[in-house]
């Protein structure tokens, strides 16, 4: 046996991913299919997505902010 392969061999078989894995390929299979039978869902999903990345860029731009208070109040 090559070298390569037992290398690859021991980290395939090292992964301690467990469950899941499978359990988010399950969900993403089921939110395909529920949005082939209602595609609104696709909408709202789209919304919500966008509300929340607004809102973690909001949260965040208020961390960096404050960091950078810090930061000049140091020196």
């Amino acid at each position: 046996m090559c070298p390569m392969a037992k290398i690859c061999g021991g980290m395939l078989g090292a992964h301690r991913l467990g469950f899941a894995p499978h359990f988010m390929g399950a969900i993403l299979i089921l939110l395909g299919i529920t949005i082939l039978i209602e595609p609104h869902i696709a909408v709202w999903a789209l919304a919500l997505l966008l509300i929340l990345m607004g809102v973690m860029v909001i949260v965040m731009a208020s961390l960096m902010r404050k960091i950078g208070e810090e930061i000049a109040n140091m020196s």
